[in-house]
């Protein structure tokens, strides 16, 4: 059951062009994060995120989120959010080890979406509802303490569009 829902607003048009680096540091620690829209899942309930110190983080802080229910299965998904309704796209069982730093990449070129994480790629997805740039969303699920201490959004070179 998904549990909650975090999600940074897009930056201004024209910004495709630039790195987006969604600085964490900004936000006090103890406090939700700056810049964030904290959104309960589709059965109402919300983890609790918020700053916290880390020194295994690359900055020394993190964005911690603790569930609230039963976790389910180690899963990588791509999923949707629309009026708080939960959608997986496509998702696959993974060996994701605890308390150790991971590097989920998300590779999003017109509707095909590549999923990796730590290097290794996951699944290809396609999803032709999401036809525009929108939003991005970090999500969790079930009672874990997730983590995030750095996220960038990167737009793809002229030669890896062609790819």
């Amino acid at each position: 059951m998904a549990v909650a829902l975090v999600a940074y607003v897009q930056t201004a048009a024209g910004a495709q062009d630039a790195v987006t680096n969604i600085y964490i540091g900004k936000t006090e620690v103890g406090a939700s994060p700056a810049d964030f829209d904290l959104l309960p899942s589709g059965n109402g309930k919300q983890g609790q995120w918020k700053v916290v110190h880390d020194t295994t983080a690359s900055a020394g802080i993190a964005i911690e989120q603790a569930g609230v229910e039963a976790a389910e299965d180690d899963r990588v998904l791509f999923s949707r959010v629309t009026n708080g309704v939960f959608e997986e796209i496509a998702g696959v069982d993974a060996d994701i080890a605890s308390r150790t730093w991971h590097t989920l990449e998300v590779r999003a070129r017109d509707n095909e979406f590549l999923v990796s994480l730590d290097g290794t790629w996951m699944f290809t997805v396609f999803d032709k509802t999401l036809p525009h740039a929108g939003r991005v969303a970090l999500w969790t699920k079930g009672d874990s303490v997730t983590r995030f201490d750095s996220i960038t959004i990167t737009p793809l070179t002229d030669l890896e569009q062609r790819y």
